[in-house]
């Protein structure tokens, strides 16, 4: 955290200071780890959302699952799933980047 550190204190060796953002940068990685933490979560409930939406399999072994089915419903819902995950890995990519450029023990 030594980067994080430097440039919350522009390189002053006032110990006072430093005490403050190293306890400020340890606050800091906390939270920036919950944030990838619930990014991953959701990444995941997204994932599942779109493995429940493709399961187009019948419900009981004599009827179709739905009677009112609806492909352009279907694809628009898919479509929307896979946007949404691709956007929560843009920003699980930029936030473990931002956890790593902040956390680095080089200056």
């Amino acid at each position: 955290m030594k980067k994080l550190i430097e440039l919350m204190t522009g390189g002053s060796d006032n110990k006072t200071l430093i005490k403050r953002a190293t306890d400020q940068a340890t606050r800091i990685k906390l939270e920036q780890e919950s944030l990838l933490n619930d990014l991953n979560r959701q990444l995941m409930e997204k994932r599942a959302k779109l493995d429940q939406t493709l399961d187009l399999g019948p419900d009981q072994t004599t009827s179709l699952r739905s009677t009112a089915f609806d492909p352009k419903a279907l694809v628009n819902e898919v479509q929307t799933i896979k946007v949404e995950i691709l956007e929560l890995e843009i920003q699980i990519k930029v936030a473990t980047d931002t956890l790593t450029d902040w956390t680095s023990e080089d200056k």
